[in-house]
């Protein structure tokens, strides 16, 4: 809301500039205005100056500069005071720039702390930032390179909160602010600006990331591959990456072209590759087609147990008779480990609580045969090594995954607890 004083003298200003500056000296409306100005600029400093310029235009030789002076100073008092009105609203939400940049009512002194966590180090800044993009304080434009910047931030948490949630809330605003803190020749930070920009559709992002398979570091090559992948048209540059120094790139490029097409030489090539890694995305590809079951049972063979395991989760997932058979054989054997981190990994609760079933039997059979103390003590190490795998690799992907087997944790427990029960020590041999 205006001051009605400033109004007024508003008014009187520009009646003498229509007028001439000439008739400024003594005008008596504005006489009139000066002694009220000056008892208001006790409290204010800006309008003792305003006072004090209209107070000159009794005394100056030159009272057109004067009167300019005055006029330039009140206008800039009142532009600091919103009027608004309806109408003006109404038409302003329909330009671009309103919806591009939507308006906020947030005060900086509120914004402070969030600017703050975004671009100084210390701790509790992820809460700060979390809070605010919970609250919506975010979608501020005043806060949009800062949350760009963010992306290089030194904890990994709070990068990530802004890679993987604020930004993508915030839509294709963010463009200017990530393509102008992009860097090719960048790292991990760039990779995700590059992601992004893809995600929210950027019309030059095929010649960005064209750009960037040539001349970037191995992190924005292997995003930039990711992005080509979607173009028949690079399918050529792609082929030439395949033989890439940088391993990354060549895996990058070996995994976009065979999910692309059925191209039978260059799958079979990934999955006999020396390189550990290629197979086990070879046995990712695989594992989306029924077709390929003959190869990967044969990658469940392989001498690496990483590999092993990434073959027997595809299985699984295929719902393969052969498959399953395999695993739970290679499950009750000594070499579990790769074959009970799949086991882990697959979805299907109620197979996973019939394959410990399955386990549970094998074991009390094992532990009615064993001959010897020694014989007893290992199968009960087995068992437990069998469930801790399990255990493990459920939480390591995600620590709600162990729930559902609590019960059945409990149960292995209790059955190594019997052993002894089962077939008592002192009626077996030492050794």
């Amino acid at each position: 809301m205006r001051i009605q004083i400033l109004n007024d003298l508003h008014n009187e200003i520009n009646r003498l500039l229509i007028a001439g500056g000439r008739f400024a000296a003594g005008d008596p409306r504005i006489a009139k205005l000066v002694p009220v100005l000056k008892k208001m600029g006790e409290k204010a400093p800006v309008i003792k100056r305003l006072a004090e310029a209209a107070d000159e235009l009794f005394s100056t030789a030159a009272p057109s500069m004067a009167l300019a002076d005055i006029g330039v100073l009140l206008n800039a008092i009142l532009s600091t005071q919103g009027d608004i009105d309806a109408d003006n609203l109404t038409e302003a939400e329909a330009t671009t720039f309103y919806t591009e940049f939507p308006q906020t009512i947030m005060p900086y002194s509120v914004l402070g702390p969030v600017v703050a966590a975004l671009s100084k180090t210390g701790s509790s800044r992820y809460e700060v930032v979390n809070k605010a993009f919970e609250n919506g304080m975010l979608n501020d434009f005043r806060l949009y390179p800062y949350i760009a910047k963010g992306l290089e931030d030194k904890y990994i948490d709070l990068q990530m909160l802004i890679a993987e949630e604020i930004i993508p809330s915030l839509g294709p605003v963010m463009i200017p602010y990530l393509l102008k803190d992009l860097n090719i020749n960048g790292g991990k930070a760039d990779a995700r600006r590059l992601a992004l920009l893809d995600t929210f559709k950027y019309e030059k992002v095929f010649k960005l990331a064209e750009k960037a398979v040539t001349d970037g570091t191995a992190d924005i090559q292997v995003e930039a591959i990711r992005i080509l992948g979607r173009n028949p048209a690079y399918e050529k540059l792609l082929l030439a990456l395949t033989k890439d120094k940088k391993m990354a790139v060549r895996v990058e490029a070996i995994k976009v072209l065979c999910r692309n097409s059925a191209n039978e030489e260059l799958l079979f090539a990934l999955a006999k590759d020396k390189n550990a890694s290629l197979r086990v995305e070879a046995a990712k590809i695989l594992g989306g087609s029924p077709a390929n079951e003959k190869l990967l049972l044969e990658l469940a063979k392989d001498e690496k147990e990483e590999v092993r395991e990434a073959a027997f989760l595809e299985l699984l997932r295929m719902n393969s008779s052969d498959g399953m058979e395999v695993i739970e054989k290679t499950i009750l054997s000594s070499q579990f480990k790769p074959a009970v981190k799949a086991l882990a990994m697959y979805d299907n609760i109620e197979y996973n609580k019939k394959m410990f079933e399955r386990i549970m039997l094998h074991y009390e059979e094992v532990f009615l045969q064993a001959k010897t103390r020694d014989e007893l003590f290992a199968a009960k190490e087995s068992l437990r090594e069998l469930s801790n795998t399990h255990m493990y690799a459920c939480y390591e992907n995600d620590r709600n995954r162990v729930s559902p087997y609590i019960t059945i944790y409990k149960d292995l427990s209790n059955l190594m607890k019997r052993a002894y029960l089962v077939k008592p020590t002192y009626l077996m041999k030492k050794t």
